[in-house]
């Protein structure tokens, strides 16, 4: 399946994602923003109707919020986090799941945009 799809605007809305996430952890919570806007990346450059950019956006979202969710375990680590690191890592799980869904609808209204300015 992932053979026919074009990896470099996955890999752009990722890092687009993932920006907006480092930068939410120094000045404040935009992680969500970023999950949004990257999928709004992808679904402008890879959508050619909504179906697509929703697909492409749940793809960028799943890369990007298991690198998330990767992380958030190494700081949880890193801080010594050790005894509740279970409950986290199930709130972790919901957060991916919401950063998938978020994703993918931004996917779709980048492609719906890009519907618009053709």
């Amino acid at each position: 399946m992932l053979k026919n799809i074009d990896k470099k605007p996955i890999i752009i809305s990722s890092i687009t994602s993932l920006l907006f996430f480092l930068s939410g952890m120094f000045i404040g919570n935009t992680s969500i923003t970023g999950f949004i806007i990257g999928g709004m990346v992808i679904g402008f450059i890879k959508g050619s109707n909504y179906k697509l950019g929703l697909k492409f956006g749940a793809i960028s979202g799943f890369i990007s919020g298991i690198i998330v969710f990767i992380l958030n375990i190494v700081l949880l680590l890193i801080q010594n986090a050790t005894e509740v690191i279970q409950t986290y890592i199930l709130i972790l799980l919901v957060y991916l799941i919401i950063e998938i869904i978020i994703s993918s609808i931004g996917g779709a209204i980048g492609s719906l945009i890009k519907l618009e300015c053709e």
